[in-house]
């Protein structure tokens, strides 16, 4: 029982560090292609080109 009453403490707890930005970027649930990305704060994302690096055995 003691063990469930932390569990639910620290569910709570973490509850209340969620912004609005990262409210709304929760509730999408699909790709908007042609508009602007956000990241949980709210700010656009600029993210141009993709690619893999290998660098000393490691992929980046």
């Amino acid at each position: 029982m003691k063990l469930l009453s932390i569990l639910i403490f620290a569910i709570l707890i973490s509850c209340l560090g969620i912004n609005q930005a990262q409210i709304e970027y929760l509730k999408q649930s699909n790709f908007r292609l042609a508009q602007i990305w956000s990241d949980t704060n709210g700010a656009p994302i600029n993210a141009h080109g993709g690619g893999i690096l290998y660098n000393n055995g490691i992929y980046y």
